[in-house]
């Protein structure tokens, strides 16, 4: 199940959660259904259905609450604040985040501890408040790189390019996306890689270079990976854009990046479009 979300194979995901679920049931095991709650839940919040996610982590919490899972419970507050954040829900997504947070704190929990922070991160962004968003996903950085948590590496990475992007500290933001991608393609996890690429595209779209930015966001809007919150994203820069560009030029733009794979375009910005040695902007 792992594997097949971080593939982004969420239907795959949906399919082997019931049929965990059912054999759960049969042989009474709780705390492994408490886990399989979560995945499905994972797959419906990366395909947008927030609210099916929302009951699913809900009952996921409650098992965890009756057997005394605290890291179980600390895991579900946070998975609980994302979806809040997802629902525009930001003021309950802090309290969720923060005790979730507190208790991953308590037992010592550093994985948990480092989502708390990346999921706060977040929602500072989301209300604009960069200088604090930036150190959330810096703290949270700092313990995946301790505890070589890859995949939170990764999407650590892409928080803090958005954000060093939105306060217009784009050589800052070229280095944290271009890392974020690297990790993602080692790791073989296409939504965060998607993730990046829509940033990217942003970042792109400041620099004037709007063909290009059209491409990725396209790719990010229709590859399969991409969970509901980029697309959001890639859609509304493909609005801004249409009108900057022509529209013949844009719609050739969008077929380009439709038609793209995605380990070529990461192949192309990791080794020709951002080399290391990129001048300062």
């Amino acid at each position: 199940m792992l594997e097949a979300l971080s593939l982004g194979e969420y239907e795959e995901v949906r399919q082997l959660c019931e049929e965990g679920l059912a054999l759960l049931k049969e042989i009474g095991d709780r705390y492994r259904k408490s886990l399989v709650l979560d995945y499905l839940g994972h797959a419906e919040r990366a395909l947008g259905e927030y609210q099916k996610a929302k009951r699913l982590y809900q009952e996921s919490l409650t098992i965890r609450r009756e057997i005394g899972s605290r890291w179980g419970i600390a895991a579900s507050l946070n998975n609980l604040g994302f979806v809040a954040r997802a629902l525009g829900e930001h003021a309950k997504a802090k309290q969720l985040l923060e005790e979730g947070l507190t208790i991953a704190k308590e037992i010592g929990d550093r994985g948990q501890v480092s989502h708390a922070l990346r999921g706060l991160g977040s929602v500072a962004e989301a209300l604009g408040n960069y200088a604090k968003a930036k150190r959330h996903y810096q703290e949270s950085l700092a313990i995946c790189t301790e505890i070589n948590h890859r995949l939170g590496i990764a999407y650590s990475l892409s928080g803090l390019g958005d954000v060093s992007c939105a306060l217009r500290e784009f050589q800052d933001a070229k280095r944290c996306f271009r890392q974020s991608l690297k990790t993602a393609l080692e790791t073989r996890a296409a939504p965060v890689a998607l993730n990046a690429l829509a940033g990217i595209a942003a970042l792109l779209k400041q620099e004037a270079q709007k063909e290009r930015a059209v491409e990725l966001a396209a790719l990010a809007l229709h590859h399969p990976a991409s969970m509901k919150e980029t697309q959001g994203r890639a859609a509304r820069l493909l609005s801004d854009l249409e009108s900057e560009l022509p529209l013949d030029v844009l719609a050739a733009a969008r077929e380009r990046g439709k038609s793209r794979k995605l380990e070529e375009i990461m192949g192309e910005i990791l080794g020709i479009l951002w080399p290391l040695d990129a001048p300062t902007l």
